[in-house]
């Protein structure tokens, strides 16, 4: 055998079972070993990974699991770091557990990054990963939960269901336009005359998840259930020049009560004139409180951007459906030379 014909021979990277050959990789000059009891192995959380390599012309800096199908990512890290401490030790492994979520269900080659000069090495062969459903159930402007609404009027409900193909929808009561199988993404929109509790339900070979999304229909605007709020202003004090990371030790968050035993609130965050002080990410997306439910609100001024000494003020504005909507809780930050 002449020298060529050992080199070609040595240059190859491949992904293999424990009972099969391994597969050459083109343009690799590398070998990646997986390690798994059989070649049609789903894994699922819980698994551990085990992945090894040798032998390789420089430490490896990460490990990623690259989609087959390309999606919203291009690749999933592991492992950011070098894998070996010792630049003398060119093989390597890399046990990885499996835990709920981590990685996207669906099917991965195994990426190698070399250290030095940042070079891919790419698996030809897959693995599988499969998770429990997970998804989002809501409409289409963002709610998760419930929503209010005049009776005759419509809500378009979304949904984005990972790790599963088909869904089941179901409601109560039953309305024509939300029964029977569905993608596992999609959106439409449904006419409710009446009060109405709409499900998803779907499944794979790990479980089942059940979702529900409740649609109010009332003629009234507010109802007689009051918002409480556990304070009504908010005050920061702080010198001239204190940074984000001092001042957040000083955050301070209100506590939402509804004192009604027997209606659920229905309220908005109103942030049309929020300054650039309040260094908060409110969520604007109608929310909704339980009848004696609790609900927490966080509000952080940020004086580090503050140039002048003086009183600086803003109103936390709730408004819904509730008595005493809207709902002001001043907010006033003081600087101080």
């Amino acid at each position: 055998m002449n020298k060529k014909m050992l080199i070609k021979i040595v240059a190859c990277i491949c992904i293999y079972a424990l009972s099969s050959m391994p597969v050459q990789a083109s343009g690799a000059k590398s070998r990646v070993d997986i390690q798994i009891q059989e070649s049609t192995k789903i894994f699922r959380p819980g698994d551990t990974i085990k992945i090894a390599w040798t032998p390789l012309e420089t430490p490896v800096k990460a490990i990623s699991f690259i989609p087959v199908k390309k999606g919203k990512y291009s690749s999933y890290a592991v492992y950011s770091d070098k894998v070996s401490g010792d630049p003398t030790i060119l093989t390597g492994s890399y046990d990885y557990n499996l835990v709920d979520y981590s990685i996207p269900s669906g099917s991965y080659y195994i990426g190698l990054t070399l250290e030095k000069s940042g070079k891919l090495i790419k698996s030809e062969a897959k693995v599988t990963i499969e998770n429990k459903p997970s998804f989002f159930f809501g409409t289409k402007k963002g709610e998760a939960n419930a929503i209010l609404i005049s009776p005759g009027k419509s809500v378009t409900l979304k949904w984005d269901v990972e790790s599963v193909k088909k869904c089941q929808a179901e409601s109560f009561p039953k309305h024509p336009k939300w029964q029977g199988a569905l993608k596992a993404n999609g959106e439409r929109k449904i006419r409710v005359d009446t009060t109405t509790t709409f499900y998803l339900k779907c499944k794979n070979n790990l479980g089942e998840i059940v979702s529900s999304f409740k649609v109010e229909t009332s003629n009234q605007k507010r109802s007689d259930a009051r918002l409480v709020p556990s304070t009504t202003f908010i005050d920061y004090f702080y010198a001239l020049g204190t940074s984000q990371r001092e001042a957040l030790s000083s955050d301070q968050s209100i506590t939402l009560f509804n004192a009604s035993p027997t209606e659920t609130i229905y309220f908005k965050i109103n942030t049309s004139d929020q300054p650039s002080w309040i260094n908060s990410g409110f969520n604007t997306a109608q929310m909704s409180l339980e009848p004696n439910g609790v609900m927490g609100l966080g509000a952080f001024a940020d004086p580090s951007n503050i140039t002048k000494p003086g009183k600086y003020k803003w109103n936390l504005k709730l408004e819904g459906s509730f008595s005493n909507s809207p709902l002001l809780i001043p907010i006033t930050m003081t600087i101080t030379e």
